[in-house]
């Protein structure tokens, strides 16, 4: 009997502990979705400590949550949660934890397919549009081969109101050292070369993963749900179907897309985006009106033709008549693809319909994103070709209208496909567009001792000047090719060193930078430039005047200066005549010739306070002085220098009272 007790007891305790078990392993589990960025899974709840960081989890990582109130504080606001990652258990703040239901989880979505970059912007999409179905394109290519490609021979135009930073700096785009950037020719005036980076900025797809730019993503094949007349309708309001000159010839345009639509498998929805992008609110290509065509000397008259979608319209100027010669068959009707010639609206739409399914959505280039920038590996066309526009920000303005068209219709809460583009060795954060402003960093040229350099040129950065050994200082001066641009490293320089080398910093308007770096090497060998010369023997003197000469100094005194310098350059000095003047005073207008260095240079004598030519300082300079502040009668320019006897730059009173202090003998030198 005992034994019995014991074996029931036995049996109901395994009854009891194998339903707590079950109940166990039927309790529903908590489960929870990263919503952060790199965000620290931690072995114990405190953000402060670095010690404890296990891992880092990612947008989209699925933990489990086993406890939702694990501590707080610590650096974290909210409550710490204890979870599973895979076999892992810690913490997370959950701040950084989205409390989820496997069921409301769309089974088409898993964050797992996306690499590491696109997490975050990907989720954000999906946690906002669940029934969106996001399907990564897998390119296979690098990312930056990718932006390469679309960047050489200047494949990719912007709008002429985008900012000038944004162009190509290529040499078949820009000429810096005429500031002058080129058009593209086959498109007009308006369309500039976008640059490496502009490209990279619109081919990142991460840029555009937002409620309204995701429709360039949008796979275009017709949905009989989602894409309605009503759709068609808003995308074309105020274009140029309902202007009131041409309202006439499109009634009924709703209905010629749906056609088309249906015809083609091709959304109505992208087809409307279309035409309004190529089209606007108005253009020849949308109207019949007649036309001309001049080709190899010939010209041709055509007219009723139409071409909605500007299919061929490149290569002349304007691009819509090209356009419309294509919509012709060509000049002589030959090609009837596509229901050419389209002849009237309707025609047009089909035809248009045609060629987009035929040359883009049915052969790999199924959204707008790809029709652009076709990266697809299994397309009909080799990736890198095969674009539909030149324009780099056409698909983004085409997605917009898409977008307004579902959300006029309440329709972003369909099942909507989208095939997003996935790049190898993506750059950790979305592309960034270049800096606002001119890009030219060039100077035009580089002065020492207010001489341009000979060899320079604006590509060359790097320069080697020799001067004389005696040369103790020079001055170094630049120009910028573009005004807005800045430069730094200019002035004067004491060559203490038998090298010196100064770099001269340029900063263009959009802050990239270039640098020029000039050596000057001193060496005996060198003769003297001219500048050294009237350095070292201690003139002022600037292009044309040689000034602060004393009353009384002879012309054999400066003479003499140069010969003790240096016996390798030739002094003169002349009287206005032309008379050589080898031992007698100095006077103003006197001729100053230097030769020095191949070089030869002649400067105009300014004797300090002697304005009227005959070398001494009397009461006449000081009444000629007294008349010209009076305003009755003028200075030539080395008379007026030589009144300026404070050498402030100006003619004042402060200098008659200080040559007539000199003469009542005050003072013992102006």
């Amino acid at each position: 009997m005992k034994n019995l007790t014991r074996y029931a007891l036995l049996f109901v305790s395994f009854f009891v502990f194998s339903s707590f078990v079950y109940a166990l392993e039927t309790t529903e589990v908590t489960m929870g979705r990263v919503v952060g960025e790199s965000v620290r899974f931690r072995s114990a709840p405190d953000a402060s400590d670095s010690s404890n960081v296990l891992t880092r989890l990612y947008v989209g990582d699925k933990v489990e949550v086993l406890n939702e109130n694990a501590g707080t504080g610590n650096g974290c606001e909210l409550s710490w949660y204890y979870v599973k990652y895979n076999d892992i258990e810690g913490y997370l703040c959950s701040e950084w934890v989205r409390i989820i239901n496997d069921s409301s989880v769309s089974s088409e979505f898993n964050i797992e397919d996306w690499p590491t970059e696109y997490r975050e912007y990907v989720f954000k999409i999906h946690e906002e549009f669940p029934n969106f179905v996001l399907l990564p394109l897998n390119t296979g290519l690098d990312f930056y081969t990718a932006v390469y490609n679309f960047s050489k021979n200047d494949k990719s135009l912007i709008y002429y109101t985008l900012d000038v930073g944004y162009r190509s700096v290529s040499s078949k785009s820009y000429n810096y050292k005429l500031d002058e950037f080129y058009y593209d020719k086959n498109e007009g005036s308006r369309w500039y070369y976008a640059s490496y980076d502009t490209v990279a900025y619109y081919l990142d797809p991460r840029n555009f993963l937002n409620e309204t730019n995701i429709f360039m993503f949008e796979d275009l094949s017709y949905n009989t749900t989602l894409h309605t007349k009503q759709g068609v309708e808003k995308i074309l309001t105020g274009s140029f179907v309902t202007s009131s000159a041409l309202k006439d010839k499109y009634v009924g345009y709703q209905d010629w897309f749906m056609e088309a639509a249906s015809t083609y498998n091709v959304s109505p929805i992208h087809l409307a985006a279309r035409v309004r992008q190529e089209i606007g609110s108005g253009s020849i290509a949308a109207t019949g009106e007649p036309f001309t065509y001049t080709k190899d000397g010939k010209t041709y008259n055509f007219s009723g033709l139409y071409n909605l979608f500007n299919i061929g319209a490149y290569g002349y100027s304007p691009p819509a008549i090209a356009g419309l010669v294509n919509a012709n068959g060509g000049v002589d009707g030959s090609n009837k693809n596509c229901g050419r010639p389209w002849v009237s609206p309707y025609k047009s739409i089909l035809g248009g319909a045609c060629t987009i399914s035929s040359g883009y959505s049915s052969k790999g280039q199924q959204t707008l994103y790809l029709q652009r920038f076709n990266v697809n590996p299994d397309a009909a066309n080799a990736v890198y070709t095969h674009s539909y526009m030149s324009n780099i920000s056409a698909h983004l303005s085409e997605s917009s209208s898409s977008y307004k068209a579902y959300a006029a219709s309440d329709s972003l809460n369909q099942e909507i496909t989208f095939l997003i583009p996935v790049y190898l060795n993506m750059p950790k954060e979305k592309v960034s567009l270049p800096n606002k402003g001119n890009p030219n960093n060039y100077l035009s040229d580089i002065r020492i001792n207010n001489i341009s350099l000979e060899e320079f040129d604006g590509d060359k950065v790097d320069y080697e000047v020799i001067v004389s050994e005696l040369t103790n200082k020079v001055s170094i001066s630049g120009t910028t090719v573009n005004a807005n641009a800045t430069i730094s490293g200019v002035g004067d320089y004491d060559l203490t060193d038998m090298e010196t080398t100064i770099t001269l910093v340029v900063t263009a308007q959009n802050k990239a930078v270039r640098k020029y770096n000039v050596k000057i090497v001193k060496d005996d060998s060198k003769p003297l430039e001219i500048s050294d010369i009237l350095d070292n023997i201690g003139i002022k003197y600037n292009d044309k005047y040689i000034s602060g000469i004393s009353s009384g100094v002879l012309s054999s005194n400066i003479i003499d200066n140069v010969k003790k310098l240096t016996l390798k350059a030739n002094a003169i000095i002349n009287d206005e005549k032309g008379v050589a003047k080898t031992n007698s005073s100095l006077v103003t207008g006197d001729k100053f010739i230097i030769n020095s260095n191949d070089k030869s240079q002649e400067f105009i004598i300014v004797v300090t306070g002697d304005n009227n030519g005959d070398g001494e300082v009397s009461l006449i300079d000081l009444l000629r002085t007294q008349k010209y502040l009076l305003g009755a009668s003028n200075l030539d320019d080395k008379y007026m220098l030589a009144s300026d006897v404070n050498g402030d730059g100006n003619v004042d009173l402060v200098d008659l009272l200080r040559i007539q202090k000199y003469l009542l003998g005050y003072i013992d030198k102006l």
